[in-house]
C-alpha cells in the first residue's frame, strides 16, 4: 500500500512538471512571435504620427509662460470695494516654472519632459525642494524610476513615492496624472490604445524587413534532386548576400535549382494604405487632424485643436500648480494661469466681440469685463446709457427721460400716450405748415406721407371706433393715431421701429390701458 501511494505522488509529480514544460514552451513560443509582448513608449515613439502629436503638444504647452495673479478688494473714489487682480511680478516660483528650474533642465525641457510622460505613461512627475516653505528647485523625474506605497482603502485612498529606494510624501511634487483612479498614478496612450499602435509599429516593421531584403521579392529555391549538406550551406550563404544591402548583388543558380516567388500576404498588399489610415487614427486619438500636426490647417481648424487637445492638458496643470506650489494661506486669494494669449488669438477676437454685446446691452459693466480678463479695475462702475433711451421702473410705475431730464410718476394711475411725449419724434404745437413739413398733431409729418398711412389704416381698419387711439406699424416706423371720422385721423406718436423696441412696447402698453 505504501508503494502504490508513493508511486501515485512521483506520477503526479510528473504529470506536473509536463504541464509546466507544455506551459514554458507555448510562452517561449508567444514571446518570440512577439503576442505578450508590450509596445514599449521607446517604440510608439518610432510611429511618425505618434511622435509628432506627443512633440506637437508637449512643445506648445512647454512655450507658454506662466503667470501668477492676486486677488483683492480695491476702494472706488466713491468709497466702494470692488474685486480687482493683480499680476504678482517677482515671485521666484515664476521664474523657477519660465526661466531657470534650479536643476540642470531649462524650464521649457523640463514642461516638455513633463507633459511627454503625460501622454505617454499617464503621469509626470517634478520634485519641488522646500526649504521652509519657499521653492528653492524644480525637479524633472522620468517615470521609470518612480515607484509606489499605497494602501488598499478605496475612499481613503494614501500613497507614498518611491525613488531609488527613498521615500517621498505626495505633496512633495508636482503630479500631472492623465485618467487617474488613484490619485497618484495615470495610463498613458501607450497602454490606453495598444491595439492600433501595435498595428502601425508591426507594419513599420514589416517595411524595414522589406527595405533591408533590397525590395527582393520573397520566395524559395527548388531542386529537382536531393543536394548535398555543403552545397546547401553555398546556397545558403550566397542568398544571404544577395537579399542584403550591398551594392552588387548577383547569384547564378546552376542546373536544377529553380526560384518559386511567394505570393505578398494581404498584409504586404494593404501595408501603405494602412499606413495612412492609421496615422489618421493615432492622431484622433490626441483630438488632432494629419492637416494639423503637418502645419496645412487653417485658423478655424488650429482654435478646435487648441480647445480639444491642448486647453484640457492646461487646465489640469493649473490645478496641479495652485494644489502644490501655492501655501495653504494663499490658495484663497492666488493662482497660477498659463498664458494662453498668443494661442488663441482667434478666439480673444470672439471673446472681445461678446464683450461689447454685454456692454451696448447694458447687462455688464467694464470692470467686470477687466476682471475676467485679469486686468486691474478702472472704477467705472457704471452702466452706459443712450440720451435717446426711455428707463421705466416697474416696481416704482417711474418713467425716466435722460434727454429731458424728467422723471414722470405714474404709480397712481394708468400709463397714458400724453406720458410718453418725451420718447417720441420732434413734437410742434404752433404754426400748421413749416419748411415744407405739416404738422398733423404732434410732430410734423409730410403731405405724402399723412395720406399714405391714412389711407392704408383706412384700408386695413374700415370700423375703428370714432375717437379711439390706435397703434399702427407702417413702413419703418410705428404710429399712434386718434380717430376723428372715417378716413381723417390725427396722429399723436411716431416712432423709428429700428433700435426703439422699448420705447413701442410702453407705447402699446398705454394704448391696453386706455381701451
Amino acid at each position: 500500500m505504501a508503494f502504490e501511494k508513493i508511486k501515485k505522488i512521483f506520477k503526479k509529480k510528473e504529470s506536473r512538471e509536463r504541464v509546466l514544460n507544455e506551459n514554458n514552451s507555448v510562452a517561449l513560443i508567444r514571446e518570440v512571435l512577439g503576442l505578450d509582448k508590450e509596445l514599449t513608449t521607446d517604440e510608439a515613439m518610432n510611429i511618425p504620427s505618434f511622435c509628432a502629436c506627443v512633440n506637437y503638444i508637449s512643445s506648445i504647452i512647454a512655450s507658454l509662460p506662466i503667470k501668477l495673479y492676486r486677488e483683492t478688494m480695491t476702494t472706488t473714489e466713491d468709497g466702494k470695494e470692488v474685486p480687482a487682480v493683480k499680476e504678482v511680478v517677482g515671485d521666484k516660483r515664476i521664474a523657477l516654472l519660465n526661466d531657470k528650474t534650479g536643476d540642470l533642465m531649462t524650464a521649457y525641457q523640463m514642461k516638455q519632459a513633463l507633459i511627454i510622460d503625460y501622454l505617454t505613461s499617464g503621469a509626470g512627475y517634478i520634485y519641488i525642494n522646500k526649504e521652509f516653505n519657499e521653492v528653492k528647485s524644480l525637479h524633472y523625474v522620468n517615470r521609470d524610476y518612480v515607484s509606489f506605497l499605497h494602501n488598499n482603502d478605496p475612499i481613503f485612498k494614501t500613497a507614498s513615492i518611491l525613488i531609488n529606494g527613498r521615500t517621498y510624501r505626495e505633496f512633495e511634487f508636482l503630479r500631472l496624472l492623465r485618467h487617474s483612479k488613484d490619485g497618484y498614478s495615470g495610463t498613458g496612450v501607450v497602454k490606453e490604445n495598444r491595439l492600433i499602435l501595435d498595428v502601425a509599429y508591426s507594419s513599420l516593421k514589416l517595411e524595414l524587413a522589406s527595405v533591408k531584403a533590397g525590395g527582393n521579392k520573397k520566395g524559395f529555391l527548388q531542386t529537382v534532386k536531393k543536394v548535398e549538406e555543403s552545397v546547401l550551406d553555398e546556397i545558403r550563404e550566397k542568398w544571404n548576400n544577395f537579399y542584403s544591402n550591398a551594392e552588387n548583388r548577383m547569384m547564378v543558380l546552376n542546373e536544377g535549382i529553380t526560384f518559386k516567388e511567394t505570393s505578398a500576404s494581404a498584409a504586404e498588399m494593404q501595408m501603405y494604405e494602412q499606413k495612412s489610415a492609421n496615422g489618421e487614427e493615432i492622431c484622433r486619438i490626441f483630438n488632432l487632424s494629419l492637416d494639423i500636426i503637418s502645419g496645412k490647417a487653417n485658423d478655424d481648424e488650429q482654435a478646435s485643436a487648441v480647445k480639444a487637445a491642448i486647453t484640457p492638458i492646461i487646465i489640469d496643470l493649473q490645478t496641479v500648480l495652485n494644489l502644490n506650489l501655492l501655501l495653504e494661506s494663499e490658495q484663497s486669494s492666488m493662482y497660477f494661469v498659463v498664458d494662453m494669449t498668443e494661442l488663441v488669438k482667434g478666439d480673444i477676437l470672439k471673446r472681445y466681440r461678446a464683450y461689447q454685446i454685454g456692454l451696448n446691452a447694458n447687462f455688464m459693466q467694464a470692470d467686470e469685463v477687466r476682471y475676467k480678463e485679469d486686468m486691474p479695475p478702472l472704477g467705472l462702475d457704471f452702466i452706459k446709457l443712450g440720451l435717446n433711451d426711455v428707463l421705466y421702473d416697474p416696481k416704482t410705475k417711474t418713467v425716466y427721460t435722460p434727454n429731458t431730464n424728467q422723471m414722470t410718476d405714474i404709480s397712481q394711475r394708468a400709463l397714458k400716450i400724453s406720458d410718453l411725449y418725451d420718447i417720441i419724434e420732434e413734437r410742434y404745437e404752433g404754426q400748421p405748415r413749416r419748411r415744407g413739413k405739416f404738422w398733423f398733431g404732434k410732430f410734423k409729418m409730410s403731405q405724402s406721407e399723412y395720406t399714405r398711412v391714412s389711407h392704408q389704416f383706412a384700408t386695413d381698419f374700415p370700423r375703428a371706433v370714432k375717437g379711439k387711439n390706435y397703434g399702427y406699424f407702417n413702413r419703418n416706423h410705428f404710429y399712434v393715431l386718434n380717430v376723428i371720422e372715417f378716413g381723417t385721423y390725427k396722429f399723436l406718436a411716431k416712432v423709428s421701429i429700428v433700435g426703439n423696441g422699448d420705447k413701442i412696447n410702453l407705447i402699446m402698453e398705454a394704448l391696453k390701458n386706455e381701451t
